[in-house]
This record gives structure tokens, sequence and C-alpha cells, in this order.
């Protein structure tokens, strides 16, 4: 997710022609890259609103095999399911909910 937490991190962990996949974002939060970097390194910046179920299942398997690591910022009772959609709106998770039903 594209946030002032996560973003310097994710564009630093860019090799080169490399490619940095945006799965949500925070309105109006800049790139830390100008333009003849992209060029330079030949950077792919992509964004994504949406996964397909093949590439949650690949997700998942990467995940189990610990080739990559989850941010969980909390998991939600679905009592207090409410109070994730606030959240939600407030932009204020770093990372995936989950929610525990």
């Amino acid at each position: 997710v594209a946030n002032p937490q996560t973003l310097p991190s994710s564009y630093q962990s860019v090799k080169r022609a490399g490619r940095l996949v945006f799965v949500g974002y925070t309105p109006g939060l800049p790139l830390p890259v100008m333009p003849h970097e992209l060029v330079r390194n030949e950077f792919e910046i992509d964004g994504s609103r949406a996964n397909t179920k093949q590439e949650l299942a690949e997700t998942m398997e990467l995940v189990a095999q610990g080739r990559i690591k989850p941010i969980v910022d909390r998991v939600i009772p679905l009592a207090d399911i409410e109070a994730a959609f606030t959240a939600l709106r407030e932009g204020r998770p770093l990372g995936r909910n989950v929610l525990a039903i």
C-alpha cells in the first residue's frame, strides 16, 4: 500500500528494471522518485485497485512459503466491523486488516 510508512522502503527495494505495484493508496502522497530515475533505472510503477483470484492464490502461496510477510495492521472481531470501516475511511490502517469471523 502506498502510505507514508511503506512508500520509502517500497521504492528502495525495487531493483533495476523492477516493478513496484501499489495496492491501495494515500491521497496526495507524492512519489519519492524523479522522472529521470525511472528512466535511468528502468523502473515500472503500477497501481492496482483489485486482484484476481489467481493473483490472490499466488500471493497466499508466497506467504505460505515464507517468501513474503504480509503486514497485518490488526485482527478485528466481527462485532467491531463498524469501527473497522471507520478506520478504513479515515486512512488509519498501515496494512491489511483481517476480519475474524
